[in-house]
């Protein structure tokens, strides 16, 4: 199972985020001293903290706290004095901190983005534009690579910690190109959010067919394929450059689309084996109990997952109806992004994974573009010639996806 990750909620969980440092900070590292097996502070105590566990299966691996502004104040200015950067802006800051990670786990880089961007996220869906935070040197250039983060003064010596550290700035709303595509949360999810994120890479299976279903998934960013079968009935494994369609049952699912939720419905087993399309794939996850709850006590819930199953019902009969259509909204916008308003072109294949759509009709839309001037299309590769009226694009695909 793959690293998941989840927005802590209850205190059993607020215990092992204390546990963890200890071990990490404590046991592993020796940094600091504790008369207990737990570290906290009274930061913990406020309504304005959010803590995030990371996990390998049911054991915590890793952990990163973020506080938004508060009365009590911010953990990032006990240790620095970021007032002179920050008194010129127009908004309160918040803050990440506490990112501790077991010493097995150091190596794993996807770990620490999605503690990273776990933390921003929470952030941004509160509202926070601007974070200030002391951190380890060398995670200054994940920083700033994945998020644009500026360092703001030269590195000092924590009193606390007894290692130096940095202190370092991201703005929110001027993210480099491409991350700012992992930002992008579908605009409406059928479902409540679990605060539970899981992410998947390619060769991983999401669901393999003939297993009982325990949970239900939604496409956060990226996109899965579920395999078609061999006349044994296993599942057709894809290859490294398998692209394109390996069978009529081989479908794509975007960003926004449910899925596994078929097993959950009738409880029988799964009837297919899903890997990720996309070079990785972030999920949220339900687990049973909590999907057929709020199918059972919300009717627009109910509704709108029964629309959903007729869409895609009606898409496996005919598969090539208004794919373009359901995915003009991603496109546009991951093109938008990633092109940093045309200064940078793109791969076709990546567009296509990212977008949840074979290559072959990604490659006749971009043909019907280019013959409009909109973009350049060669070797493989996009280049948007008109970054304004790619932006008309993406708002009128914002309409009709409203009026859908």
């Amino acid at each position: 199972m793959p690293i998941w990750f989840k927005v802590v909620k209850k205190s059993e969980d607020i215990a092992k985020v204390c546990r963890l440092r200890h071990k990490v900070f404590v046991q592993q590292e020796h940094r600091l001293e504790s008369a207990t097996d737990y570290i906290v502070d009274l930061y913990d105590a406020l309504n304005e903290t959010i803590n995030i566990l990371a996990f390998d299966g049911d054991k915590p691996v890793g952990t990163i706290r973020a506080v938004m502004h508060n009365p009590v104040g911010l953990p990032a200015l006990d240790h620095y004095d970021f007032g002179p950067y920050i008194s010129k802006f127009d908004s309160h800051c918040s803050c990440f901190g506490w990112l501790c990670v077991l010493q097995e786990y150091k190596n794993y880089p996807s770990l620490l983005f999605g503690l990273f961007k776990m933390a921003v996220s929470e952030l941004r869906k509160k509202g926070q534009r601007h974070i200030i935070a002391t951190v380890h040197p060398p995670l200054l250039s994940l920083l700033k690579r994945s998020f644009n983060a500026k360092r703001v003064g030269e590195n000092f010596k924590s009193g606390e910690l007894k290692v130096p550290m940095a202190p370092a700035y991201i703005d929110t709303d001027n993210f480099p190109p491409r991350t700012r595509e992992v930002f992008h949360d579908p605009e409406r999810s059928i479902f409540h959010d679990s605060n539970i994120r899981r992410i998947y890479h390619e060769g991983e299976p999401i669901i393999k067919k003939g297993e009982l279903g325990e949970e239900a998934f939604l496409i956060m960013r990226g996109s899965v394929r579920s395999l078609p079968e061999d006349g044994n009935g296993n599942s057709i494994i894809p290859g490294p450059d398998d692209f394109d369609p390996l069978g009529p049952k081989d479908l794509l699912f975007h960003q926004g689309e449910v899925f596994g939720e078929l097993s959950l419905l009738d409880q029988g087993e799964r009837t297919t084996t899903i890997v990720p399309y996309s070079k990785e794939v972030d999920v949220m996850v339900w687990n049973k109990d909590e999907f057929l709850n709020q199918m059972a006590t919300c009717r627009e819930t109910a509704l709108d997952i029964s629309k959903f199953l007729g869409k895609r019902l009606r898409n496996q009969i005919n598969p090539k109806g208004s794919l373009i259509a359901d995915i003009l909204p991603i496109l546009t916008r991951i093109m938008h992004d990633a092109s940093n308003e045309g200064k940078n072109d793109m791969d076709l294949i990546w567009l296509a994974r990212q977008c949840g759509v074979w290559p072959k009709i990604l490659k006749d839309q971009m043909v019907l573009w280019q013959r409009d001037g909109l973009v350049a299309h060669t070797e493989g590769r996009i280049a948007v010639l008109k970054p304004k009226r790619l932006r008309s694009v993406i708002a009128k695909a914002g309409e009709q996806s409203g009026n859908a």
